[in-house]
């Protein structure tokens, strides 16, 4: 049975059978899809390369999973594990959506028991970022800047200023992603005296909803990610419906506390998960 990378150039083939959300990751160099189809039909796996350069930690978290046929579920697990195994990494389940019956018995038999819980992905609207910020907003010191006021010389020294730190949010291909997949309205950084002092990128993805991509200060002024929160809500209000939606994953203990505390009424994303992902911090 023939396993089949999901990539740009195939990408339409799977269109159908895959969530939106699923078919913009998949082409991305932090993301890799396989497929193989058997006599009832396709199947397929979607994992992120995880890569924590703080941490050390690599990982392949399995994000999608669709299982029309066994065998050739079988097929492309095998390729996982091999994969997985000639990398040095871990493996780990986030998956959104169900998860059918016989495949959790296929993951339990090979000791990948998965099971419902919450996520690690909260949603919030932009009217919750703009009641939290709102009385702060007379503090945004001057040098704020959206990514779209930067010059392309700026740009490199915002991600160059990432990648040194070793911060990449949830973003692990910084180094090779177009700088077009963020949001330049709404993304913003302190930017002053050639100095990148901090960073806040949002993308806003196939369902229309930004995504909380990357939040770090790189000052010792722990407001700058107060200041930072405040001019992206202040300039969302502008593009955006109030109901629209942000998504901010909880990527580490850091993200996790701020979110608890700015929204404490947050709803997580419920997925089908091995157990502790929400206990790692990266």
């Amino acid at each position: 049975m023939l396993v089949r990378k999901i990539s740009a150039n195939n990408i339409d083939e799977f269109e159908e059978l895959l969530p939106k959300l699923a078919c913009e990751n998949v082409v991305r160099k932090c993301y890799r899809g396989v497929a193989a189809e058997g006599s009832k039909g396709i199947s397929i796996l979607i994992w992120e390369m995880v890569n924590e350069p703080k941490t050390g930690e690599k990982r392949a978290d399995v994000r999608y999973m669709i299982n029309n046929d066994i065998e050739a579920f079988d097929e492309i697990f095998s390729y996982l594990l091999d994969y997985a195994d000639e990398k040095n990494l871990k493996i780990s389940f986030e998956v959104s959506g169900s998860v059918t019956k016989p495949t959790k018995d296929y993951l339990k038999e090979k000791e990948f028991p998965i099971e419902k819980g919450e996520g690690r992905d909260v949603v919030i609207s932009v009217k919750d970022l703009v009641d939290v910020t709102a009385k702060y907003r007379s503090d945004i010191p001057e040098y704020m800047k959206s990514l779209g006021e930067l010059n392309l010389g700026e740009l490199g020294r915002v991600i160059r200023k990432c990648l040194y730190c070793g911060t990449m949010g949830v973003v692990y291909d910084l180094e090779t992603i177009n700088m077009n997949f963020f949001e330049r309205n709404v993304s913003c950084c302190l930017y002053f005296g050639g100095e990148v002092l901090g960073v806040f990128l949002l993308h806003k993805n196939a369902e229309g909803a930004l995504e909380m991509c990357l939040l770090a200060g790189f000052s010792d002024d722990p407001a700058d990610i107060m200041y930072m929160l405040c001019y992206a809500a202040m300039t969302a209000e502008g593009y955006y419906a109030e109901d629209t939606n942000i998504v901010i994953r909880r990527n580490n203990s850091a993200m996790s506390e701020l979110v608890a505390k700015l929204f404490p009424g947050a709803k997580s994303v419920p997925v089908m998960k091995d157990s502790g992902v929400l206990d790692e911090d990266s």
